[in-house]
Order: structure tokens, then C-alpha cells, then sequence
């Protein structure tokens, strides 16, 4: 029997008994204070993002001292002080009086916890966190807290010492809390368990914004063991003794172990079955309208089959993307019926599965992993084939940037189609097709572009030596159009100016493609084609408008400088802003088409990404006069942004082997921001039936390089780039299949911290702006040693009592004197500007570190006052009060 008011009167017991002192508050002040410093790390600062990452990767940690403080006297000090006895003499049940007890505890933590949510409103004001992450986030400290406490309890039912009650707890806390390095590796190897087992594990979810079964089987079993255990332990006294009182322990024992073994199975079934609530912001895990749609219109007497070979083992690392695909499939198929057969396959290295799979086109990866001190090399496979009639797409590997709901969906769309679209690639000097390189004599692959749009379009290679048809292909890629020749550029500008689509790349430095420099547009004549080993051979074709490809842009309407190639000064990355150069744009979510740089959140094909990274890009504007319709898709920061000439980044070098030319990056630290944003890439369209224009322009080829693709799948130094999601989605606008745009761009919003960047930028600006200084001073210096140098010389030359020879004689003799006095002097004023330069540099990283110090004593001290705050205000109220009730003949005088 239950009786809510009896458990309502133990509860108000032992809440009133905590929070009758001090120590109460303090504890909770405790609490929030370990938090504010785990919360705002470091860490915190260099990854720029407004969350709580930081205290969820360490909260289990913090939860391990804090949970015992607050349950090693709930039941210890009862027994220290004999109140035990007379608690159980009441009339009250033993599950009644525990379950009291319990809440009381778990309304403490709960105090503490809201009183913690003040660190909430300090990310508010460093940013714009997402609120409803941060929901289930807390929900997730509080279940985790909530299973913790079970534990600590049946710590201090042991014992009657605190401390030894507070250190049980601390140690049956450290099972859950390491559970994936106690036990995680034997279960992996015996039984392929790799879901995690640990707090921190299931907390990761709770992080992300969804609320998983399997995360609240978990925690919600261990505490319904540890409460099992207490109830036990205090209905031990109800036991006979001798023989049938170790019979009844026995017992107890049994189905103590019967209990675990059910809520370490129930949580592991959960997990593989994947239910969830999807509380995030953008919805990123509930199918969308694009994905239903695709379903829906499949044909029930075409079904498409969905044949995943997933291993069922994979490395921790890749744990979440197979639970997403599993999740996803069966959701797919509980959606599809008859439209679809999905199949999942376990598939173990060097089985039938995995001879199956390579020989469909699943790829097999070797993964190294470290999981308790131990490193292992797994051979894992996550892909599946999707097929309908003789029509088959592969998704070969789902790497861990994967959109993996988009590429499911697009695979089902693609095989499920009578015919697929054409996509047609314009044979230039990038060569994107592969083929034989006359100039290297080596063969070029295929790009990556190219091999990923066959998973969606019929990629066909178009020549321009004759005219294209409109029929030839739906959308024409053209990448490096300033390499044709000009009749070859005839042919594409008559294409364009049909309206046919068309997506243009163009850079006027491309570095990540194969001899890029050579094939940059400021180079008017195509490389030469053969040649021995001195870089001999035929010159090479003059290019069309000399390699400015002016008759294109003037189809498209804007102009565009070949020679000038971006930079900014402003790098959101702190992790690798002293790496990377200043021509590497991070471009990032901003704002709509007429508002300040960054990706347009008004367009389709930009709305949804994060940031896209434009290397060694250009930059173009649209003609005063153009009569067509042109929307900026990725523009520069304004104000931190500028361009440099291409002959003085990349300076000539002489080679006995041939020309060459080397980077010189201090020359950007001269320049000054122009103080306007630079379109880099834009829509252009036009719907008059006399001048049909229908292309998108991208001022940057490197944005699609391969290098880009292996920068996204790897995630390299923590960047989440969408160059790739980017591109895509310039050829489905232009192809019409804007249900993929909307769904690729289902991505978490970046959320900085965008306060702190303000005040940070104008330090940066300072020591940019000290740095040009320096670089003056030093050009002036040398520039006034040169004319120095220069008057003694003619001085020299105009003295007529020296004959012929002894002039030269003079001459040789004071140029070689003066060079070296020169040469040093050069080293002197070369080494001041340095030095100015590294001084401005280390002021503007004190100053960076000033800032985020600053932010970080407000956000470690300010979360922890109120609780300060209330105790003393308890504390006062308790003493003013306390002789109230009294008789005053029994008050002592002060």
C-alpha cells in the first residue's frame, strides 16, 4: 500500500533537516561553482561555442564527490543517532519511508541543479545558445543525479560512520560513472557490446537535444536496482535468523543479480531499437517532408530495396553514426510498407557478408581505436546498396560527416526515377574527368565531384570544340573556363546565353588542383604540352580574352579581375589562426542579401549551412548596367577583407628547371582592409526570353578540390565545413531538385560565441594596423638607404678630375661597399619590422587572453551568489527568529 502522505511527511523531514543551516547552501554554492569552472574551461573559449560540452564531458566526474555529499548522512546519521529505530517504529511502510528519503535527497540535487542553470544566462549573454539543447541537457544531469543518488543511499545504509558512507558512495559511483573502462572492453570482445555503458556515454545524447529510450532505461535502472538494494537492506531486520535468514540473503542476492541483468538488457535493447524524442532547435533527427515525399513516391510494384551491411561491432568513435543509420532504416521501413525492403546484414570481417559486400561496391574500413588503454585496428563496414529493377546506387561508407538521412533519401529518389538526370562536364584544363596529362606525362583520377555526382546523375564529359546542344545535358559544370581557347570559349558563352543551367568555377590561384599556378587565368597562354626533363616543348595555346574569359562574364554580367585574390584578417578558428594563411576565408552564416557578408540565409542554397572555406578565391561584381537578377551566395567580411595582387603573393622564382613562384604571405600583413564585403559567389538569372540566363558563378575552385572533400570527412582540426553540401546544392537549384537542397541543409546552427568575437576583433585590428606601420617604417628606411646609396653614386659619376678607369675602378669599389652596407643595413631594418610585427602579434594575444580571463572570473563567480546569497539571507531570518515562542523570564540577557 502507498500512502503520498506519509512519503510527503518523511520528505519534508529530511528537507527541512538539510536546509536548516548553513552547510546546505553552501554545498549548492559548491556545486555551482565546480560546475561554472568545468562549464567554462579553456576549452570552452578556443572551440568558440556557446554550450555546455564542456561540463558534460566532465559532469559524471563532478557528480562523483557531490552525490555522496549529499546522501552519506540520509541514512548513517540515523543509525549514529538511534533515530532508526523509533523512524520504523511509525506507521509507515519500509518502501514508503525509502521512497521518501529518496525524493528528499533527489529535491536537494534538484536545487542545486536549477540553482546551476544561472550558468545558462551566462551563455545568453555571450551568445545565442539553443534553449532546447539546453533542456535536455539539464534533463540528462538530472536523470544521471537522479540514478546516482540510488547509489549513494545504499552506500550510507552500510555503515553508521558518514565518512565511510560518503567514500562507498564514492565508490559504487565509480561503476556506472567507468563502466565503459571496467567492463567495456571485456563486453566488446566477448559479446560485441559497444554501446555505451557509462554516464558520460548516455549523456551524449542528452547533449545532442534528443531524449533516448535507451538513455532513460538506463538511468532509470540503476536507480530502480540501487532503491532495491536499500529496500532490502532496511527489511533485513524483518528476517529470521540462523539458517533461514542466509537462505533468505541467497535469495536476495539472486534476484539482485536477476534485477541487473534485466536493466543492463532492457537499456541495451532500447539502444539498438533507437526510439527517441527529437527536441533540437532544426529537428535534425525526425524525417523530413523531403524524405516522406521521396517514399511516397515510390512504386509499390517497383519496390526499392535497402541492403545495409553494418558491422555490429565498430569503434566508439563511430557508435552514434551506425545507431543513426539502424535508427533511420527501420524508420524508413516502418514508413515505406510496401515501397520499400530494407534489409541490415551483420557483417564480420572476412565472412560471406563481407565478400558479399566488397563485391557490391560496400567499401571495408581499417580503423584504429583506443578503448581502456588499449589499441585496436577494426575492420569495419557501414553502407548500404540501394536498388530497384536493374537501377542500383552504392553508398559505400558513411563517414562520420555524413548526412546520412540525405544520402539514404537521395539514393531512394535516384533509383526509383524512370531516367536519371544528366549532369554534363566541360572538358578544360582541370581535367575533372581524369584522363592523361600531356604536361606531367601521368594520369589524372577522376575527381571526387565527379565520382560522387554518379551516385545521383548521369555525369557525361562535354566538349567545347563544337557547339553544345541545349539537349546535351540538364545542368553543364564548367570549371576553369578561363583555360579554352576562343573558339572553344565561343562555344560556352552561346551555351550560357541560351539560358541553359550552368554552374561556373573559376579561381584566380588555384592551389589544391593539379598544376593550379600554371593554369591560373593570369597566365595568358595555356601550359605547354610535352617537353623533356628542362620543362622544353611547344608553347601553349593563347587563351580566350588572355585568360580573363571577358566575353563569359559579360554573358553573366559582372566583371572580374583575374589578378586580384581575397584575404581577411579574421579567423573565427583560434585553434589554427596562426596555421593557416589570411587568403584561407572562413565564410559563415550571415546574413540576407543586402546585410553584411558571410552565406545569404535568404537563398536555398545557402540557408541551413555553417561555413564554407574559400581558399585563394576571387572576387566579382555585378555590372552597373546588367540586366539580370544577381543574388550574392557567399560574400566576404566587411572590414576585415580585401584583395592582394596575384604577381605579389606568388613571386616568380628562377629554377635551372623552369620557372616557379613562391607564396609570400607577409605581403598581406601591408594591406589595409578596403572596408567592403566581396561577393565570391552568386545566382545569376534572368527570365527575359531575349537574354535567358540561368547560372551560378563561384569565384573559387579549391571550394570543390578533393582536398576540400577529405578536409570534410575528417573533420580535420575540428572544422565542420559544408564546401561540399555547398556545391551540391548549386547543381540540384540548377537541376530542380530543390526537395534535396532543403533537406541537405538540415545542419545544427553554429552558435558562437559572438560577444566576445566583438571584442576580440578590435585588438585584432590593432595589432593588424601596427603591423602595417612597422612594414612602412621598414619600406621608408630601406627606400632612404637606397637614395642614400644612389647620391653618392652620382656624385661619383659627376666628378671630372677621375679618368675612365679609375671612375670604374671607384665605381666597382663603392657599389661593392655599399651593397654590403646595404645588405646589412636591409638585415637591421627587415629584423626591426619583425620584431615590430611580433610585438604587435603577442600584445594582441595578451589582450585575447585579458578578455577571456575577464569573461571567465564573471562566469565562475557570478552562478555561485545567489545560493550565497539566499543562505545568508536563511541564516539571518533563522537568527532573528530564533527566540520567538520563548518565555522571557527564560531569555538571557546580553
Amino acid at each position: 500500500m502507498f500512502r503520498a502522505h506519509v512519503v510527503t511527511a518523511v520528505w519534508k523531514r529530511n528537507v527541512a533537516s538539510y536546509f536548516s543551516g548553513v552547510l546546505g547552501f553552501l554545498f549548492i554554492a559548491v556545486f555551482v561553482a565546480a560546475a561554472s569552472v568545468l562549464a567554462f574551461s579553456e576549452q570552452f573559449f578556443i572551440e568558440n561555442q556557446c554550450n555546455l560540452d564542456q561540463l558534460t564531458a566532465a559532469f559524471p566526474y563532478l557528480l562523483l564527490f557531490i552525490v555522496p555529499a549529499v546522501t552519506m548522512s540520509i541514512w548513517a546519521d540515523e543509525r549514529k543517532l538511534g533515530t532508526d529505530e523509533l523512524l520504523f517504529t511509525l506507521p509507515a511502510s519500509d518502501f514508503e519511508i525509502l521512497l521518501g528519503k529518496y525524493l528528499s535527497a533527489l529535491t536537494v540535487y534538484s536545487v542545486a541543479l536549477l540553482f546551476s542553470g544561472t550558468l545558462t544566462f551566462v551563455l545568453a549573454a555571450l551568445g545565442q545558445p539553443d534553449w532546447r539543447v539546453l533542456a535536455t541537457t539539464y534533463f540528462g544531469y538530472w536523470l544521471a543525479g537522479g540514478a546516482l543518488i540510488a547509489a549513494g543511499m545504499f552506500a550510507s545504509v552500510l555503515t553508521s560512520s558518514v565518512t565511510v558512507a560518503f567514500i562507498l558512495g564514492v565508490l559504487f559511483s565509480v561503476i556506472p560513472v567507468f563502466a565503459d573502462r571496467i567492463a567495456g572492453w571485456a563486453l566488446a570482445t566477448l559479446f560485441g557490446i559497444r554501446e555505451p555503458l557509462s554516464v558520460g556515454g548516455q549523456l551524449r545524447d542528452f547533449a545532442a537535444g534528443l531524449v533516448p529510450a535507451g538513455g532513460l532505461a538506463y538511468f532509470l535502472g540503476i536507480a530502480a536496482f540501487f532503491l532495491y538494494l536499500n529496500l532490502v537492506m532496511i527489511t533485513r531486520r524483518h528476517w529470521a535468523s540462523g539458517r533461514a535468514g542466509s537462505t533468505m540473503t541467497w535469495q536476495f542476492v539472486v534476484r539482485g543479480l536477476c534485477l541487473a541483468l534485466v536493466v543492463v538488457s532492457a537499456s541495451y535493447v532500447l539502444a539498438m531499437i533507437g526510439g527517441r524524442a527529437d527536441l533540437t532547435s532544426e529537428r535534425l533527427y525526425t524525417l523530413s517532408d523531403a524524405t516522406r515525399k521521396a517514399i511516397a513516391a515510390v512504386n509499390p510494384e517497383r519496390p526499392v530495396l535497402l541492403q545495409a551491411y553494418v558491422s555490429p561491432r565498430v569503434p566508439e568513435d563511430y557508435v552514434r553514426v551506425r545507431k543513426d543509420v539502424l535508427a533511420l532504416l527501420r524508420q524508413y521501413q516502418k514508413l515505406g510498407g510496401r515501397r520499400l525492403d530494407v534489409r541490415i546484414v551483420d557483417t564480420e570481417p572476412y565472412s560471406e557478408q563481407a565478400e558479399e559486400a566488397l563485391n557490391g561496391g560496400i567499401q571495408r574500413r581499417e580503423v584504429v581505436s583506443e578503448r581502456g588503454g588499449r589499441f585496436t585496428r577494426d575492420d569495419i563496414y557501414l553502407g548500404v546498396a540501394v536498388s530497384s529493377g536493374l537501377d542500383r546506387v552504392v553508398i559505400p561508407y558513411f563517414e562520420k560527416t555524413t548526412p546520412v538521412e540525405f544520402e539514404l533519401t537521395r539514393a531512394i529518389g535516384t533509383v526509383s526515377r524512370e531516367k536519371r538526370p544528366t549532369v554534363g562536364v566541360l572538358a578544360t584544363d582541370a581535367k575533372l574527368m581524369g584522363g592523361f596529362d600531356a604536361g606531367s606525362f601521368r594520369s589524372q583520377p577522376e575527381w571526387r565531384l565527379v565520382q560522387e555526382l554518379r551516385k545521383q546523375y548521369t555525369v557525361t564529359e562535354i566538349s567545347p570544340g563544337s557547339p553544345i546542344a541545349d539537349d546535351a545535358c540538364d545542368v553543364l559544370i564548367a570549371v576553369l573556363p578561363s583555360s579554352l581557347t576562343q573558339p572553344e570559349m565561343n562555344n560556352l558563352v552561346a551555351y550560357v546565353k541560351r539560358g541553359r543551367p550552368v554552374l561556373i568555377f573559376d579561381d584566380p590561384a588555384p592551389i589544391y588542383i593539379p598544376n593550379g599556378l600554371e593554369l591560373a587565368p593570369s597566365n595568358r597562354q595555356k601550359p605547354s604540352q610535352g617537353g623533356g626533363m628542362f620543362g622544353g616543348g611547344a608553347p601553349g595555346a593563347p587563351k580566350a580574352d588572355g585568360g580573363e574569359a571577358l566575353s563569359l562574364m559579360e554573358a553573366l554580367g559582372v566583371t572580374w579581375n583575374v589578378h586580384e585574390v581575397l584575404y581577411d584578417f579574421v579567423n573565427p578558428h583560434l585553434q589554427i589562426a596562426g596555421v593557416v594563411p589570411k587568403t584561407f576565408l572562413f565564410v559563415t552564416a550571415g546574413g540576407g542579401a543586402s546585410s553584411s557578408g558571410g552565406l545569404n540565409v535568404n537563398s536555398p542554397i545557402t540557408n541551413g549551412l555553417q561555413e564554407v572555406l574559400v581558399a585563394f578565391g576571387g572576387r566579382f561584381r555585378e555590372k552597373p548596367d546588367s540586366k539580370f537578377e544577381v543574388t550574392p551566395l557567399l560574400r566576404s567580411r566587411q572590414g576585415s577583407s580585401g584583395v592582394v595582387e596575384f604577381e605579389q603573393l606568388f613571386r616568380s622564382s628562377a629554377s635551372p628547371f623552369g620557372g616557379g613562384r613562391e607564396f609570400d604571405e607577409r605581403v598581406i600583413e601591408t594591406q589595409v582592409p578596403d572596408g567592403r564585403e566581396h561577393v565570391i559567389a552568386a545566382q545569376i538569372r534572368s527570365t527575359e526570353e531575349k537574354s535567358p540566363i540561368n547560372a551560378i558563378f563561384i569565384a573559387d575552385i579549391d571550394l570543390v578540390s578533393n582536398q576540400m572533400y577529405q578536409f570534410w570527412e575528417s573533420e580535420t582540426a575540428g572544422l565542420s565545413l559544408d564546401n561540399i553540401l555547398f556545391v551540391y546544392n548549386c547543381i540540384d537549384t540548377l537541376a530542380g531538385n530543390t526537395d534535396y537542397v532543403a533537406l541537405r541543409n538540415r545542419r545544427p546552427a553554429q552558435r558562437t560565441l559572438t560577444r566576445i568575437d566583438q571584442r576580440k576583433q578590435r585588438f585584432v585590428e590593432a595589432a593588424q594596423g601596427q603591423a602595417r606601420e612597422a612594414e612602412s617604417k621598414a619600406k621608408d628606411s630601406l627606400e632612404a638607404a637606397q637614395a642614400r646609396v644612389d647620391k653618392q653614386l652620382d656624385a661619383l659619376k659627376n666628378d671630372k678630375s677621375l679618368d675612365r678607369n679609375r671612375l670604374e675602378a671607384q665605381l666597382r669599389m663603392l657599389q661593392e661597399s655599399e651593397s654590403r652596407k646595404l645588405a646589412l643595413e636591409e638585415k637591421a631594418i627587415n629584423r626591426e619590422r619583425d620584431e615590430a610585427i611580433r610585438r604587435s602579434k603577442i600584445e594582441m594575444e595578451q589582450n585575447v587572453r585579458e578578455i577571456e580571463a575577464g569573461v571567465r572570473a564573471w562566469a565562475w563567480t557570478l552562478p555561485w551568489l545567489p545560493a550565497i546569497f539566499l543562505g545568508l539571507l536563511m541564516f539571518g531570518r533563522k537568527w532573528l527568529t530564533e527566540d520567538q515562542g520563548i518565555a522571557a523570564e527564560r531569555l538571557v540577557r546580553r
